[in-house]
Formats: structure tokens, C-alpha cells, sequence
């Protein structure tokens, strides 16, 4: 990859992280969705973190590609407490209770 390598600019880290905000924001919240997710977020710390160790002139757009994907993770948080709400309802105490469509019905 080079600096020119839209990855090392941090574009395809600022496209998960405005698709994240879409899905977010069209209710689109599932685990399967944030486990999909985290994957590609995964990829993108481990690239930040490929690029960083080779980086021997400290590029000043890696402090803008790091500030992204930091910007990445916070969404992702906000992603997975959205999912966790989805999946959750008010139990008759009036306490939350968490329903995982997977396991919902399926009791030792």
C-alpha cells in the first residue's frame, strides 16, 4: 500500500463508518450485522496498525487515517447499543430483558 492507497487516506474507513451512521440511523440493528461489522472494523485496525509500523517519516495524514478510525470505533459503539435495544424488551417487572432472536425459544 502507499499513501495514495485510499485505505492508507483512510476513505474506506470513513465509508464503514457512514454506512455504520446510515444503518444505524434506518433502524437496520442486528447482532449478525455488528458481528459483520466488527469484522471489517477489525481489518481496518489491523491495517492502520500494518501501515503505522512501516510509516518511519510519520506521514501527517496518519494522524488524520488513526482520528478516522477512531471516529470508526465510536460508531461502532453506538451500532451495538442500538442493536442491543433492538433486541431488547420491557419485561413485565419493568425491567429490560434481553431477547437474542438465535437462542429465543431454545432453553436447556
Amino acid at each position: 500500500m502507499t499513501l495514495t492507497d485510499p485505505v492508507e487516506r483512510g476513505e474506506l474507513i470513513a465509508e464503514f463508518r457512514a454506512s455504520v451512521i446510515t444503518e444505524t440511523a434506518k433502524g437496520r440493528t442486528t447482532f449478525a450485522a455488528v458481528e459483520e461489522s466488527e469484522a471489517d472494523l477489525a481489518r481496518f485496525e489491523t491495517w492502520v496498525a500494518e501501515i503505522e509500523a512501516r510509516d518511519c517519516f510519520a506521514a501527517p495524514i496518519g494522524a488524520e487515517v488513526r482520528a478516522e478510525l477512531d471516529r470508526a470505533r465510536q460508531a461502532m459503539k453506538r451500532f451495538e447499543a442500538a442493536a442491543l435495544a433492538a433486541e431488547t424488551t420491557a419485561g413485565s417487572s419493568g425491567c429490560a430483558a434481553v431477547r437474542l432472536r438465535a437462542v429465543e425459544g431454545h432453553r436447556p
